[in-house]
């Protein structure tokens, strides 16, 4: 019995972590599509965007 009220902690814990990324994740803004590749002609299949992740903040909170 004590195997299902752990799962189902983990469950609840786990869709509050999601609601909390949902909250807290910026779209990407605006100008930052990209719209066509160098040596690539036609329609692209999907949406790409382009951008910079920063990673000092988490080397941070490892130190």
């Amino acid at each position: 019995m004590s195997g299902v009220v752990v799962d189902a902690a983990a469950t609840i814990l786990l869709c509050a972590l999601h609601l909390l990324l949902l909250c807290i994740v910026e779209c990407a803004p605006q100008g930052a599509e990209v719209l066509r590749f160098p040596g690539f002609d036609g329609d692209l299949p999907s949406k790409h965007y382009a951008g910079l992740v920063l990673l000092s903040f988490f080397f941070r909170l490892a130190s």
